[in-house]
């Protein structure tokens, strides 16, 4: 009898985002295949409501355990304190909890605390051995398996190397694409349906010659060193183009459509599918096939080289009643040196012509085509980025309509791990940071990839922009961002002679950063806010709420360090209605103002009622959670909360 596993999918989606997990479902379905049964539980975050995160998360912990899986694989996190709480939460259910085991995206020293296991190779395999093991575990008998021994360190087992999946040809494996999705609502227009094309990219020109590299040690086994340079698909997969590859991507949809109700929206992951698109689509309509809306990726410049194949693809697809898009396009930046640093091949004039090309498409084939679904790949920001480099990007962007196609393109920053050579780079300037230094800066967190490794950028007027750009798009979200950064540069260029000093505040104090920014711009952070859907996205304080929950925290407020409790507030959530107040070690205030699930403990205000509290003032109950239990925490929790009540005016 084997142990029911469980493999755990967390989503931090945006708009433009295509995360799919394609390998989580290849991986399901290769379980299955070999008589394991297994589920996919999906979850979707919002970073501005923790309390419905944490209630996520106590309903995942409760499925798991009722539901009897013996283990939790978790593949793609952005912070590991999500999986630390997922824990705390199982731990406190009755029966069994589940064994954690993490297959890491990325080897990037990922934080391998909250797990039982981790799978460096991410193969089915170590799964499946794990699944059929004898109770109880004996993890030194798993090849391949890292474990904690009895000093709680995480070690290799000396069973043998990682048990291979062999070459996988993912294009004639039949994943399991059914998931149990929480909060099925949260996602919008968005899919995890994906079919396999060529492997690898035909890009493969090095970079060992071009300008800023040149002098970049690296290791071609852990780290790409072919292609584009923010890269790393060359080094995970050899580019192939598979015979019949048509007919086998036709056989994966036709899977899909008989095994998903109305499935429609489907990611091909082809980086060049042009040649056999034609084909496939011949295929379909031949079939008879149900309609499909194929999403498809390439760079930029094969869109110009493969336009003949492209739109023969498209009137095949009109006349079967199907669609077709490029979701991802990588036109990657408008500053030809930093495109030429990112090793592109292409230039400036070529991804304007595909911007204007695709335009043109999109009104000729509008009954195929859907500019909804288009999402190009741009990179504005990385580690030695130049003013020159942003305001030829922000004329370009508004100019050429970029941000038409994308949203959030001002935001776009490059995320550094050890397969992509930035991240060597980056590490040998000296520019590796511990953690991020205020809220807004961590795009991992952002956007739902793997933990990130944090950087600062080389240049004090980058650091100073990005800084402001970052806190205030978080702060007032959603603004016009292009907006806001136009102004950010002018201001941050009329302050060159005390960059030095701002650019120290932006790395140990972002708040007076922000304010002085604010002195001046007040108004027009204001006139950029998109006050109509503002609401809609996050919880606000009104200055009145505000002003009455710092007349009784003081001391205690974000930015003001630790109280005489010795706890830093670290956060505060909510509106007149309900406010979360996360309190961390002082040591921890970074960590838990960017994700406060890691909080030690919270104290709960909500409106006086009759309803279950800890303590009661004139305005509010006051209740607390914590996930740390100490005399440390407990006596701070009565001090705070006694704080709260002797100073709330009229007490009971």
């Amino acid at each position: 009898m084997s142990r029911r596993v469980a493999y755990l999918i967390f989503q931090s989606h945006r708009k433009g985002s295509y995360l799919h997990d394609g390998d989580i479902s290849v991986g399901s379905g290769q379980l299955r295949a070999v008589g394991i049964e297994n589920d996919i539980f999906e979850v979707v975050f919002d970073e501005r409501d923790e309390e419905e995160n944490e209630r996520l998360l106590m309903e995942l912990a409760e499925r798991l355990s009722s539901g009897g899986y013996g283990l939790a694989v978790v593949s793609r996190i952005w912070d590991p304190d999500v999986i630390w709480a997922l824990r705390r939460h199982l731990e406190a259910n009755e029966g069994a909890v589940p064994k954690l085991v993490f297959m890491p995206r990325k080897s990037s020293g990922e934080d391998m605390g909250p797990y039982d296991f981790v799978n460096p190779g991410s193969t089915a395999s170590v799964i499946e051995l794990l699944a059929r093991a004898p109770e109880p575990i004996d993890p030194a008998r798993i090849p391949g398996l890292m474990f904690r021994n009895e000093q709680g360190q995480m070690v290799s087992s000396e069973a043998g190397e990682c048990p291979s999946d062999g070459q996988i040809e993912r294009y004639k494996l039949r994943p399991n694409f059914h998931r149990i999705r929480l909060n099925p609502d949260a996602l919008t227009d968005h899919t995890t349906l994906v079919v396999y094309g060529n492997p690898g990219c035909p890009f493969r020109k090095t970079f060992d010659h071009v300008p800023g590299w040149t002098d970049v040690k690296l290791d071609p086994t852990i780290t790409n060193t072919k292609g584009c340079s923010f890269c790393n698909i060359n080094l995970a997969e050899d580019y192939a183009f598979v015979h019949d590859i048509a007919q086998h991507a036709v056989e994966q949809i036709q899977n899909i459509q008989n095994t998903v109700p109305d499935a429609e929206l489907i990611i091909l992951l082809d980086q060049d599918p042009f040649p056999y698109l034609p084909d496939l689509f011949s295929r379909l309509n031949a079939a008879g096939s149900p309609r499909v809306h194929l999403l498809i990726q390439a760079r930029a410049d094969l869109f110009l080289l493969r336009e003949s194949a492209f739109e023969q693809a498209l009137e095949l697809a009109r006349q079967g009643g199907h669609g077709c898009t490029p979701f991802l396009i990588g036109i990657e930046n408008f500053h030809q040196p930093t495109l030429d640093f990112y090793n592109k091949g292409v230039t400036v004039e070529m991804n304007i012509r595909v911007l204007e090309y695709l335009r043109g498409v999109a009104e000729r084939f509008e009954d195929v085509y859907d500019s909804n679904h288009v999402s190009p790949g741009f990179i504005l920001w990385h580690p030695w980025v130049t003013f020159d480099s942003l305001r030829t990007n922000v004329r370009a962007i508004e100019e050429h309509g970029l941000h038409e196609f994308r949203s959030e393109v001002a935001l776009s920053k490059i995320r550094l791990y050890p397969d992509i050579p930035f991240f060597w780079k980056a590490k040998q300037d000296g520019l590796m940071l511990e953690d991020y230094s205020g809220d807004g800066f961590d795009s991992a967190t952002r956007y739902g990839y793997p933990e990130e490794s944090p950087y600062r950028f080389k240049h004090a007027e980058a650091q100073v922009a990005y800084t402001l750009l970052a806190s205030l798009c978080h702060t007032y979200e959603p603004i016009e961002e292009l907006k806001l950064l136009d102004c950010i540069l002018d201001w941050v260029e009329s302050q060159s002679d005390s960059l030095e000093a701002l650019d120290h505040l932006a790395m140990t104090n972002p708040k007076r950063l922000i304010e002085q920014f604010e002195d001046k711009y007040a108004a027009t952070i204001t006139s950029l806010r998109k006050e109509n859907t503002a609401s809609s996205r996050r919880r606000e304080l009104d200055a009145d709420t505000r002003e009455h929950l710092q007349g009784l925290l003081e001391p205690l407020w974000p930015g003001n360090g630790p109280g005489p409790e010795g706890f830093a507030l670290a956060r505060v959530i909510g509106d007149e209605n309900r406010v979360q107040l996360f309190f961390a070690d002082p040591s921890e205030v970074a960590r838990v103002r960017q994700n406060p699930v890691a909080a030690q403990f919270r104290i709960l205000l909500e409106p006086r009622s009759s309803a279950p509290h800890f303590r009661q003032s004139s305005r509010w109950n006051v209740s607390y959670a914590s996930s740390v239990e100490s005399r440390a925490v407990r006596d701070a929790i009565d001090r705070i909360s006694a704080r709260i009540v002797a100073r709330d005016p009229g007490i009971a």
